[in-house]
């Protein structure tokens, strides 16, 4: 049996992605740690897709600090911290994307996505391939997951701009995950 490399949230800090810092990428995956050991979760727990775009995923993190889950103790705030790092890495995973530049709020998505092959971003603005609308639920069902995409998907065809996207939801109870492309 082939063992499935898993999504390591410490990639996240790591500056391999060009459109988040490694102090912004580390803050996502401490706020995505948080969330997952609030709900009992342990490092390595299998991130269960809800369609067939890819498999459980192991996923791994640092073990979360007191400090860490005081810091966050606005989980609202770490939900969509969390999911918003982990989509990232669920879109590189499973696309020929990676993100480039985070959108400023009322643009229909979150971040700007780029090819992974394009390498020279000094002008990433003619990079922008496609887009990312992602979201983080702490504690939901399947139906919750699949109706905050509908959500997303609506929102995203409710403006003109045509660019291609990915919605990604992220669960942290289960946890789980659902990407559909736009």
């Amino acid at each position: 049996m082939n063992e499935v490399e898993p999504l390591e949230l410490g990639r996240l800090g790591s500056g391999a992605i060009p459109g988040i810092s490694t102090d912004r990428g580390n803050s996502f995956a401490e706020a995505a740690a948080v969330c997952l050991d609030q709900n009992n979760h342990l490092s390595g727990v299998n991130l269960v897709s809800l369609n067939e775009r890819g498999q459980e995923l192991p996923i791994v993190w640092d073990e979360v600090s007191e400090q860490a889950k005081r810091s966050w103790g606005d989980l609202k705030e770490a939900t969509e911290d969390g999911a918003m790092g982990i989509g990232v890495l669920l879109i590189e995973r499973f696309t020929a994307f990676t993100c480039i530049e985070r959108a400023p709020q009322g643009n229909g998505n979150d971040w700007w996505l780029g090819y992974k092959e394009e390498e020279d971003m000094e002008f990433p603005f003619q990079y922008k391939r496609a887009r990312l609308e992602n979201s983080g639920i702490l504690q939901g069902t399947e139906a919750q997951v699949r109706q905050r995409a509908n959500e997303k998907i609506r929102r995203i065809q409710s403006y003109t701009n045509r660019t291609p996207a990915e919605v990604v939801i992220v669960e942290f109870g289960r946890p789980s995950w659902l990407m559909e492309s736009v």
